[in-house]
């Protein structure tokens, strides 16, 4: 690691955590990062998650920015019919604050019925020292693109005077990755680490990542973001870094009551079991990618203290041998994922002053993103493929590097959704499958 000596060991480390993630698959390709990732959420688009982010706001590095994503692959024209929370879902963030793989403090975020095609939901958020707020989502919009007004602007609400903001509603999404060359770069790495005389490896696997066509580009995501003060992360006992993952969990059975009133739990969905978690989401595309078709729904309902208890790692060094990592990268890989479990993990002392784009950290000095949390622009893919294929000189990247919109300047910070384009725009749009 010598050609990025700006990067500590520490952090080196837990980007390797990362990497088992989205790389390896003896086993069928699935989307990634999480999007998508089993069989149970494929069918239920309200808990399939998408992406966790934890970072400092580069504008102002004493907040803590927490966000996740969920039903991915909107399309502009179905906004208004997609954009939504469901009501029977608890949206929540577990929050590690001791350094174990334990989480200690939670926020809970669930929502009342549409009332509207064009209306707002009511979100009650319950935060780390239990206290409850309602806000407003950002209503769904679909008009054409260039409309006076369109797309509305993001409803930003300040939670009484916990100096906590939250947002709700549709973004971009932020995440790229060129899924089709990844599949087909992995099925040729397979192929000539187990044979490497193979003929057709005389073209190298990575001959594969240069179509540069981001999967995810044009589609929208639904998207739930929270602005922390860090003196709220240090009341709740953290000290100089906090591990986060999102999960979206239901209540066996729930019924919907037909009268227009909202419960007391602030969801218009009354739950009689207990709640089950039904998606996770930590580090990206580990369930994605790396777990065995057969072993998807069991991650998806496991937790990080399973992770450290080494319920997966035999399935994780068994990808990575695969794949052809070597044994150092192996045993750092292995070994972060069982002692941390699948918590992003931010140092909440290391300044950031961006959102990501454009930095890569085997070149960019003072990195300070993924798997140092996660921000908007980090290229999370290049940053796993570089530590997956050893650390070749110069990195390795899937060249479906840049988001096609702009990033906001200020909080949620997450790109506008895509709306329908006018006349005369042709047959291209900014989908790039």
């Amino acid at each position: 690691m010598t050609h990025h000596r700006h990067i500590s060991l520490a952090t080196a480390t837990l980007v390797l955590t990362t990497a088992l993630a989205l790389f390896v698959m003896p086993t069928p390709f699935g989307n990634a990062a999480d999007h998508g990732d089993a069989p149970y959420v494929n069918g239920d688009q309200s808990v399939d998650g998408g992406d966790s982010y934890a970072f400092l706001d580069p504008t102002d590095n004493n907040r803590v920015i927490l966000a996740v994503t969920l039903r991915g692959f909107i399309a502009p024209g179905e906004n208004r019919n997609f954009g939504q929370f469901d009501p029977g879902v608890r949206h929540r963030f577990e929050i590690e604050t001791t350094g174990d793989a334990r989480p200690d403090r939670f926020i809970d975020i669930v929502f009342a019925k549409r009332t509207g095609a064009g209306n707002p939901q009511v979100a009650t958020i319950t935060l780390l020292d239990g206290s409850t707020h309602t806000a407003n989502s950002t209503p769904p919009s679909t008009c054409i693109e260039g409309t006076t007004g369109c797309p509305p602007a993001a409803v930003i609400t300040d939670l009484g005077a916990t100096g906590v903001r939250f947002f709700a509603g549709m973004r971009d999404d932020s995440f790229t990755f060129d899924i089709p060359a990844f599949g087909a770069f992995v099925a040729a790495q397979l192929i000539c680490v187990a044979t490497p005389m193979d003929p057709s490896c005389s073209t190298p696997p990575a001959s594969n990542l240069t179509r540069g066509r981001d999967s995810f580009a044009g589609y929208n995501i639904m998207n739930i973001a929270l602005s922390i003060p860090r003196t709220v992360l240090t009341a709740a006992g953290a000290g100089n870094s906090i591990g986060v993952q999102a999960v979206l969990q239901r209540r066996s059975p729930t019924i919907y009551p037909s009268s227009p009133s909202v419960v007391a739990n602030g969801t218009s969905a009354v739950g009689f079991g207990r709640w089950q978690t039904l998606d996770r989401i930590g580090n990206p595309g580990i369930n994605a990618v790396i777990m065995p078709f057969a072993r998807k729904e069991e991650y998806n309902a496991a937790t990080p203290q399973d992770d450290a208890n080494g319920l997966f790692a035999g399935s994780i060094v068994g990808v990575l041998t695969a794949l052809g990592t070597n044994s150092t990268n192996i045993n750092i890989l292995a070994g972060v994922v069982v002692t941390n479990g699948d918590f992003l993990r931010l140092n909440l002392t290391t300044p950031n002053t961006s959102l990501g784009s454009g930095e890569q950290i085997h070149s960019t000095m003072n990195y300070a993103g993924f798997p140092n949390g996660r921000r908007p622009g980090d290229d999370v893919v290049d940053t796993l493929l570089f530590f997956v294929a050893n650390q070749p000189a110069g990195g390795l990247s899937d060249n479906a590097n840049v988001n096609e919109v702009a990033f906001l300047p200020a909080f949620p910070f997450f790109a506008p959704p895509h709306q329908p384009q006018p006349a005369g725009t042709g047959a291209e749009d900014r989908t790039r499958n």
